[in-house]
């Protein structure tokens, strides 16, 4: 028997955020990252969760329905950015995901990556913002604030193998995409204004297409190595303002 860590639907921002997290974990797996695929948790009336705090049972309330789990690893801890001696390829890799993605939700302050006893282990990517971005063409690659999250992601290096890179969008190319979407629980789908799922042929479609431009990442790679590290008060006011939407979205959800 094993623990899960369960992310309830009800609390996760934006219509993309469940599928972010199964896109994530399925690609890393895919390639034999330190990504973790997640578990559809079915959480419903009879869970038994009537002895909880009221906003908690609200919580789960609002998150009936399939949620995304995770292997719960007892005996973490959390990663440390200031580890310069640390030079695992993973760390390469796992950036390489980030900017694929476009996952803003990764800083010194906000890691998101476990030590655990089967090594490196990185999670939440529920931020990511190139499913969504594409599927509703718009193009946030060049938005100064996209750009300097991901110069402050603890795991960029400005000079990063370009033979990495290289071979990271060639695996990438190579991923049955259509497995990837087909494979992702019906309940995680986006919906659009008529409340009908996202066509899973176009996002295969998408998916495929940005795996297939390593030159438009090759170029925001190229913009970060050129911008300069944000100071500590910038970053303070950059999380602020990250908090103030998140909580706005939460009250509009």
């Amino acid at each position: 028997r094993r623990l899960y860590l369960v992310k309830l639907r009800g609390g996760v921002a934006g219509r993309y955020g469940l599928l972010n997290e199964w896109l994530a974990g399925s690609i890393g797996q895919a390639m034999g990252l330190p990504v973790r695929r997640p578990t559809p948790v079915q959480i419903d009336a009879e869970s038994g969760f009537e002895h909880l705090y009221i906003e908690i049972r609200e919580l789960i309330q609002k998150s009936f329905g399939l949620n995304p789990g995770w292997h719960y690893y007892e005996n973490s801890r959390p990663f440390s950015p200031h580890a310069t001696e640390d030079d695992r390829p993973e760390r390469h890799d796992l950036f390489l995901l980030d900017l694929f993605l476009l996952n803003v939700d990764r800083s010194a302050q906000n890691p998101n990556l476990l030590e655990t006893a089967d090594g490196l282990l990185s999670f939440d990517y529920e931020s990511s913002l190139m499913p969504g971005a594409w599927m509703e063409h718009r193009t946030p690659h060049q938005n100064h604030g996209v750009l300097m999250a991901l110069r402050n992601n603890p795991l960029f290096h400005e000079n990063l193998p370009p033979q990495t890179f290289d071979r990271f969008f060639e695996r990438l190319s190579d991923l049955d995409w259509t497995a990837i979407v087909d494979d992702c629980p019906a309940a995680w789908m986006p919906r659009n204004e008529n409340s009908t799922a996202f066509d899973a042929k176009e996002l295969q479609k998408t998916l495929r297409a940005a795996a297939k431009n390593p030159d438009l990442y090759r170029a925001v790679l190229q913009q970060l190595s050129a911008l300069a590290p944000e100071s500590a008060l910038s970053r303070q006011q950059t999380a602020l303002a990250n908090r103030t939407r998140f909580e706005q979205q939460l009250i509009k959800n």
